[in-house]
C-alpha cells in the first residue's frame, strides 16, 4: 500500500519533533519526507507555516525562526546518515549530497572524515605518527584529489577566506580526528610529530601570506625544524648555522617548504629572495633573544646582508647604499688598515691587496663585481675601489685616494692594472 503524501500539518509535526528531539532520520521515516523536502520546510517553508498554526505550535516555530543555531540544528543528520549517503554518492545511488546537509558544521565534519578515511583506511588510526604520515602521502594536487572523492560540492560551499581551500578539508578532518582520539591537533607544532597550516603536500593559499605573524611562524619553525643550532639563544651558534645553510639557498628553502611562502608573501622586489627570509628569521629571533640583529655591522660576529653561504638577489645591488657598504665593510673587514683615518696607510693597503677581482670573489663579493655595475666596468677592480674610495672620503673627510695633487694616491695604468 503506498504511503500517503505528507501534508502541511505533517510537515510542521516533523520540524517540532525534530527541534523536541527525534533523530533526524527518524524524522524522516516518522512522516514520510524526503531530505530535501525536509529542507525546504525547516528552511524555506517554517514562515508560511506560522500562518497557518496557533498557540504553542506557533510560538514554538517563530522561536525556531529566530534561533539561528536552533534552525541549523534541525539539519544536524547524525554521523550513521552521513556515511550512508556517502557510500550511496560512491556507489551512484545518489548524485549529490542531500539539500541542507552543508548547513551543519558536524554533518560537515563527518562527511571530510569519512571521505578520507573511506579512500585511506589508515586515517582512521589512533596512532599520531601514522595519521600524519598518511595525510602527507596524500597526493600533491590535493585540491583536485578532494574533488575526485566527492567533496568539491562542500568546498565551494565553504564562506570566502576558505573556498576551495584543501587546508580547510584537513582542519575540519583534524577537528574529528581529536573528538575521536582525544590527542592534540594534528597542527599543533609543540607535539614532536605534526602538520604544518602552511602545507606540508599542498600550498597555503596565497590569503594565508598575507599575514605577517603566519609568515614569522612559519619561517622560524621550518628553519629551526630543519636547523635546530637556529633555535639557539647563543649569538654565535646561531650565525654559524646560518653560514652552514647549503649554497644554493633558494632551492633549499622551496625543499624544505617555503616555496609557496616565498613566491606569495613577499613584494615584488623580494618574490623568491632568501634575504628577506632570513630578514625575518632576524626579526624573530631578536624578539625571542632581545639579542641585536644578526645583521648589526657593529657586533662582532654577524652576517651579510649581500650573502655568506649565497649572493645576493641582483635588485640588492641596484641600490648604490647596498653596493658601498658590502665594499667598504668587507674590504675592512679582512684588511683592518684599510679601516684607518691615515691616508698612507689606507694607500699601502690597497696596494698590498692581492688581484682584486680574484680576491673579491674569495671574500664573497663575486656576485657583487658581476652584477652591480654596468656592462663596461662589470668585474672592475678600478669601479670597486672607486666606491670604497667614496666611502672613505666621505668617513674620514679626506681627499680622495686617486687626487693626483695629494702626496699620496693610487692609480691604475692604461691596461687597468694598479701601480704598486
Amino acid at each position: 500500500m503506498a504511503r500517503r503524501k505528507p501534508n502541511l500539518e505533517d510537515f510542521v509535526d516533523a520540524i517540532i519533533a525534530r527541534d523536541e528531539g527525534m533523530s533526524y532520520p527518524g524524522v524522516l521515516d516518522a512522516f514520510g519526507i524526503t531530505p530535501n523536502r525536509f529542507y525546504r520546510a525547516g528552511k524555506r517553508d517554517i514562515s508560511d507555516y506560522i500562518g497557518h498554526t496557533s498557540g504553542d505550535t506557533k510560538r514554538q516555530l517563530i522561536d525556531i525562526t529566530n534561533n539561528i543555531s536552533r534552525t541549523r540544528e534541525l539539519f544536524n543528520m547524525g554521523e550513521q546518515f552521513i556515511r550512508k549517503q556517502y557510500d550511496n554518492l560512491m556507489s551512484g545511488h545518489l548524485s549529490r549530497f542531500c539539500d541542507g546537509t552543508s548547513i551543519h558544521p558536524r554533518n560537515i565534519e563527518s562527511l571530510v572524515y569519512y571521505a578520507l578515511i573511506f579512500h585511506n583506511p589508515r586515517l582512521a588510526s589512533t596512532d599520531r605518527t601514522g595519521v600524519i604520515e598518511c595525510v602527507k602521502n596524500l597526493p600533491t594536487n590535493l585540491n583536485r584529489y578532494l574533488y575526485s572523492i566527492g567533496l568539491g560540492g562542500l568546498m565551494v560551499a565553504f564562506e570566502k577566506e576558505n573556498k576551495n581551500s584543501p587546508f580547510a578539508v584537513l582542519e575540519i578532518f583534524d577537528n574529528a580526528y581529536q573528538r575521536k582520539t582525544g590527542d592534540k591537533s594534528l597542527f599543533d607544532l609543540n607535539q614532536k610529530n605534526h602538520l604544518h597550516i602552511w602545507g606540508d603536500n599542498f600550498k597555503a593559499p596565497r590569503s594565508y601570506w598575507q599575514n605577517p605573524i603566519n609568515v614569522e611562524g612559519a619561517i622560524y619553525h621550518i628553519l629551526t625544524e630543519n636547523n635546530p643550532k637556529l633555535a639557539s639563544i647563543e649569538r654565535a651558534e646561531v650565525i654559524e648555522g646560518v653560514k652552514n645553510l647549503p649554497t644554493n639557498l633558494t632551492r633549499y628553502l622551496h625543499s624544505i617548504g617555503l616555496g609557496g611562502l616565498m613566491i606569495n608573501a613577499s613584494g615584488k622586489e623580494n618574490k623568491n629572495s632568501p634575504l628577506a627570509v632570513l630578514e625575518i628569521f632576524d626579526k624573530v629571533y631578536q624578539r625571542k633573544t632581545g639579542d641585536k640583529s644578526l645583521f648589526d655591522l657593529n657586533q662582532e660576529k654577524h652576517l651579510h646582508r649581500w650573502g655568506d653561504n649565497s649572493n645576493a638577489s641582483q635588485n640588492y645591488w641596484q641600490n648604490s647604499a647596498n653596493v658601498e657598504e658590502a665594499i667598504y665593510h668587507t674590504l675592512t673587514e679582512n684588511n683592518p688598515q684599510l679601516a684607518s683615518i691615515e691616508r698612507r696607510e689606507v694607500i699601502e693597503a690597497i696596494k698590498n691587496l692581492p688581484a682584486i677581482g680574484r680576491y673579491m670573489r674569495s671574500i664573497k663579493l663575486g656576485g657583487l663585481i658581476v652584477t652591480a655595475f654596468k656592462k663596461e666596468k662589470s668585474d672592475s677592480p678600478l669601479a670597486v675601489l672607486e666606491i670604497f674610495d667614496n666611502a672613505y672620503q666621505r668617513k674620514t673627510g679626506d681627499k680622495s685616494l686617486f687626487d693626483i695633487t695629494q702626496e699620496n694616491y693610487i692609480s691604475f695604468d692604461e691596461r687597468n692594472r694598479l701601480i704598486r
